[in-house]
């Protein structure tokens, strides 16, 4: 045990074969041929990566999906300010956003290849929007609806839309071609 930490239960080897089994397969089956599939994937806690089971279910689920050119990574902290979708160049360090567990969850490293391509596509879509029409679809469909999810949903989304709309700012000034640093004093 490791500052509090309890290891995950072991498991059998028959236990994680046949997890990894279900997990791809359901994978498979969900496939649509000539398209990339969105994945939603909560990053969880840091111990996470000490349960076998955890770790064998997406080396199962990687394993059956297509390989993809790049990975459009959405964070969980979009409603954080200042709102910026990832960087051009590679190397971008990551950021530990948790805290009190043990400094070996905090060394871990990822070197993220550079996507710029992505990141100018990425750029485009959002150069496309128009945000005072989006505006007012979103307070359309709020109008529309009687769903308790979907109004949470609906709203969210306006008060982001607002948020850039309001700002004086571009959507794709979101993308950062340069990560800016701050020295210290």
């Amino acid at each position: 045990m490791e500052d509090g930490f309890l290891p995950a239960a072991p498991r059998s080897e028959a236990e994680l074969e046949a997890a990894a089994r279900t997990v791809a397969d359901i994978s498979a089956g969900a496939l649509v041929p000539d398209r990339m599939p969105a994945i939603y994937l909560g990053h969880g806690a840091p111990p996470l990566v000490d349960d076998e089971l955890w770790v064998t279910q997406l080396a199962a689920w990687a394993g059956a999906l297509p390989r993809p050119r790049a990975i459009l990574m959405i964070s969980a902290h979009w409603e954080q300010a200042p709102l910026t979708f990832g960087a051009t160049s590679g190397g971008v360090p990551l950021v530990y956003d948790f805290y009190g567990f043990p400094e070996r969850y905090y060394q871990t490293t990822y070197p993220a290849p550079a996507a710029p391509e992505l990141a100018e596509a990425v750029r485009t879509l959002l150069t496309k929007m128009d945000m005072s029409t989006l505006s007012q679809t979103l307070r359309d469909d709020l109008k529309k609806t009687n769903s308790k999810q979907k109004i949470k949903d609906l709203t969210k989304r306006l008060k982001l839309v607002e948020n850039i709309r309001t700002s004086g700012n571009r959507p794709e000034w979101m993308v950062m071609d340069v990560i800016p640093v701050i020295p210290p004093d």
